[in-house]
C-alpha cells in the first residue's frame, strides 16, 4: 500500500471496453499537513485512457467515495480518449483527520465515470498518509530522596517544546515551560523535608512527571505523564543516638572518687539512651547490650553488675532504621577480679593429730581503685567443733602473694583441735569490696582422727587402705575375728573364690569305678558369686568363666594299673568332664593334680570332682587329702 507523498501517484487501475480497450485510473496525493488540526488535505484524481481503438464522448460524470463518505460528482467534457494521453475526468480535494497518534493508514478510495452513453466502470484504490508528528512521551528515573531526578522527553518533532511539571503526594511544581530541551532534571533536595513528612513510617514513596507539548502557542495532544519513586536514604533518616554511663554503686564509687569509672564485676552500671529521630520520623524502640550476657529495651536501666569493657545502645525508629553505637569503657573501666577461693584443703598430718594443716589458693585485684586507694587483702579464719553452736575467732592468717594469686601452703592453724572430736573451719578472705568465706555454707569439715591399726585380743582392725601382695583390700574386709583368720587367707580377699576341702576318706573301687568325692571339711569363700552345697559348687547370676584347679592325694598297696581325677560340670542336666588328670604305672602313693584351668560356665551350672581307677578286683583306696578351688574371673 503506497504512502503519499506531493506529487501524484497512482493508487488503482480497472479496464473497460467502450470501442476498444479502455484504462479507468485513480491517482492521489497529499497537499499539506495540519499539526495543530492533527489533519492532512488530500487530492484525488480520476483518469482514463485508451489502450487501443478511441471514443468520443462530450459529456461524463464521476463520483468519489473515500472510506465509505461521499466527495461528491464531477462533471468533465473530454472529447476523444485515444491513446495519446490520459483524460481527466475527475478532481476532488478534501481534509482527512489523522487518529490521536498522528497515523492514517488504509484510506480506501471508490470512484465511477458515466462514459459513452450508458456505461459505468468503477476503479478502487486505496492509500496511507504520512504521520503527523504528536504529544511527546516522557520518562523519569527514581534517585534516592535528595538526589536529582533525571527526566527524559522524546519529542515528535524538532519544532515542539515542553511544560514539564511534577506532583509527588500533592507536592507539585513547575519544572520548564516550553522549553525544546529533550533531558531534564529535577533536584529533590530542597524538597526532601516534605517528601519525608508524608512518609513517616515508610521507606519509599512515588511521584508523576507531567509533560505539555506545544507546537508554537498551540497544545499538541494530550498532556502525557510518567511515574517515579522516591527511596528514603539511611544515612540522612537514621536516628542520631548517643549514650551515658555511670556507676551507681556507693561502695565502688567511694574507692574510684568518680562515677563515670566502672569497676568490672561489682559496679551498677546505669546507661541511658538519648535519641533523635530524623526526617519526620519517631523512635519506635531502644536496647542495651551489655555485651556479658545482660540486655535490656529500656531507654534507661540499671545493672546490677558489668563484666565487658564496651556497651552498644542502639535505638530504632518508624522507618525500622536503627543506629548502634559503641560506647567505649576501656579507658575508665578498672578489671576488678572478685576475691574468691579456688581450693581449700585442710587435713591432720597424722591420724591421731590435734594439728590441722591448710593448703589453699585464689585469686584477688592486686591493684588500684585510684590514686588513692590501693586494694588490700587480709585472710583469718574460724572453728569449731562440729557439735558445738558457736564459732571461735582462730586470728590472722598471712598468705603468699604472687599478682592476683594468693596461696597457703602447709600453713599450721594450730595444736588444740582434739582428734578425737570433728571440727569445723571457716577460711575468710577480705578485700576492700568483699567478704568470702564467712557463711556457714563455706564451712570446710575436718573429721576426727582414727588410729590406722588397732589390736585386740579378738580382733585386728585396719582402717585406712590394706594391702596384701599389692592387691588393694576393700574396707569392708578389714576387720578380721578369731574364726575368721582361722578360715579365711588373705589371698582370697577382695575376690569372688571358693574352695572345698577334703581330709581323709576311704572307699572300694572295682576296675573302671568312678567316686565322687563326698566328705568336705571346710568351705573357704570370699564373694557372693559362687555357694557351696552338696560337694559340689554352684555358679552365680552374671558369671560366664572361672579359673579352676584341683588336688586328690590317694594311697593304698602298691598295685599296677591306672588312674585319674575329672573335674566336672553339670549344665542343664547334662554332666560332663571339663578337666582331668592321667597316672599310670605301679603306685602306692597317687598324687593328683589339675593345674589352673579357664573353663566357661553359665548361672545354676554345677561343679565338683570325682576320682576313677582301673586296678582290678576289688581294692581300698584312701583319699588323704584334696581341694577343689574355684574362682571368677568374668
Amino acid at each position: 500500500m503506497a504512502t503519499l507523498t506531493t506529487s501524484y501517484q497512482k493508487i488503482g487501475e480497472s479496464a473497460y471496453t467502450v470501442i476498444g480497450s479502455n484504462l479507468l485510473r485513480l491517482y492521489a496525493k497529499y497537499n499539506s499537513q495540519s499539526i495543530p488540526n492533527n489533519s492532512s488535505n488530500v487530492s484525488i484524481q480520476l483518469r482514463t485512457i485508451a489502450t487501443s481503438g478511441s471514443y468520443y464522448s462530450s459529456q461524463n460524470s464521476s463520483t468519489l467515495t473515500c472510506n465509505g463518505i461521499g466527495r461528491g460528482t464531477q462533471y468533465y467534457d473530454i472529447g476523444t480518449v485515444d491513446t495519446s494521453s490520459e483524460k481527466i475526468i475527475g478532481t476532488w480535494t478534501f481534509d482527512l483527520g489523522h487518529d490521536s497518534a498522528g497515523n492514517l493508514t488504509g484510506v480506501g478510495i471508490y470512484a465511477s465515470a458515466n462514459v459513452y452513453g450508458s456505461l459505468n466502470p468503477s476503479v478502487t484504490g486505496s492509500f496511507d498518509l504520512p504521520r503527523i508528528p504528536r504529544a511527546s512521551t516522557v520518562a523519569c528515573s527514581s534517585p534516592y530522596i535528595g538526589d536529582t531526578a533525571i527526566i527524559t522527553i522524546d519529542k515528535k518533532s524538532t519544532a515542539f517544546t515542553s511544560t514539564v511539571t511534577y506532583n509527588i503526594g500533592g507536592i507539585t511544581g513547575i519544572i520548564a515551560e516550553k522549553i525544546s530541551n529533550t533531558v531534564l532534571s529535577l533536584n529533590t533536595d530542597t524538597l526532601k523535608s516534605q517528601i519525608y513528612a508524608l512518609i513517616p513510617n515508610a521507606r519509599s514513596t512515588s511521584g508523576t512527571i507531567y509533560c505539555t507539548t506545544y507546537n508554537g502557542n498551540t497544545q499538541i495532544g494530550s498532556t502525557q505523564s510518567a511515574t517515579f519513586n522516591l527511596y528514603a536514604k539511611e544515612e540522612d533518616c537514621k536516628p542520631t543516638v548517643s549514650g551515658v554511663v555511670i556507676d551507681t554503686n556507693q561502695d565502688t564509687i567511694d574507692l574510684t572518687g568518680d562515677n563515670s569509672i566502672i569497676v568490672k564485676n561489682t559496679s551498677k552500671p546505669k546507661v541511658t539512651i538519648s535519641a533523635t529521630p530524623n526526617y519526620s520520623s519517631t523512635i519506635s524502640s531502644y536496647s542495651i547490650n551489655l555485651n556479658d550476657g545482660q540486655t535490656s529495651n529500656l531507654q534507661e536501666d540499671t545493672f546490677d553488675t558489668i563484666n565487658s569493657n564496651s556497651i552498644i545502645v542502639d535505638a530504632t525508629d518508624s522507618r525500622e532504621y536503627s543506629n548502634p553505637v559503641v560506647i567505649d569503657l576501656s579507658n575508665r573501666i578498672i578489671d576488678y577480679i572478685k576475691v574468691h577461693f579456688n581450693t581449700i584443703e585442710l587435713k591432720r598430718p597424722e591420724s591421731t593429730s590435734n594439728q590441722v594443716i591448710l593448703n589453699a589458693n585464689g585469686v584477688w585485684f592486686n591493684g588500684d581503685f585510684s590514686q588513692l586507694n590501693s586494694n588490700t587483702l587480709s585472710c583469718s579464719f574460724q572453728y569449731k567443733k562440729s557439735a558445738d553452736n558457736s564459732w571461735t575467732n582462730g586470728g590472722t592468717i598471712t598468705p603468699t602473694i604472687t599478682n592476683n594469686v594468693f596461696t597457703f601452703i602447709n600453713l599450721s592453724l594450730g595444736n588444740s583441735f582434739d582428734y578425737e572430736d570433728e571440727y569445723q573451719f571457716k577460711i575468710i578472705a577480705t578485700d576492700l569490696l568483699m567478704t568470702v568465706g564467712n557463711d556457714n555454707k563455706d564451712a570446710q569439715t575436718v573429721p576426727k582422727g582414727i588410729a590406722v591399726v588397732e589390736i585386740g585380743d579378738e580382733f585386728v582392725n585396719v582402717n585406712g587402705n590394706l594391702t596384701k601382695n599389692d592387691i588393694e583390700v576393700p574396707t569392708a574386709q578389714n576387720t578380721y575375728n578369731s574364726s575368721q583368720v582361722n578360715t579365711y587367707s588373705c589371698d582370697y580377699i577382695n575376690r569372688n573364690i571358693i574352695t572345698i576341702d577334703y581330709d581323709r576318706y576311704t572307699f572300694n573301687t572295682s576296675q573302671w569305678t568312678s567316686n565322687k568325692i563326698t566328705h568336705s571339711v571346710l568351705e573357704k569363700k570370699v564373694g557372693n558369686k559362687l555357694t557351696y552345697s552338696n560337694d559340689s559348687i554352684i555358679i552365680g547370676d552374671g558369671v560366664s568363666a572361672v579359673k579352676v584347679n584341683a588336688l586328690i592325694n590317694s594311697g593304698g598297696a602298691s598295685r599296677t594299673g591306672d588312674y585319674a581325677m575329672e573335674i566336672r560340670k553339670i549344665s542343664n542336666g547334662v554332666d560332663t568332664w571339663v578337666a582331668s588328670s592321667y597316672e599310670s604305672g605301679t603306685h602306692y602313693y597317687f598324687p593328683s593334680s589339675i593345674p589352673d584351668k579357664l573353663i566357661d560356665v553359665s548361672p545354676g551350672d554345677v561343679l565338683y570332682i570325682t576320682t576313677v581307677y582301673s586296678f582290678g578286683g576289688s581294692f581300698a583306696i584312701e583319699v588323704l587329702s584334696g581341694h577343689l578351688t574355684v574362682e571368677v574371673v568374668q
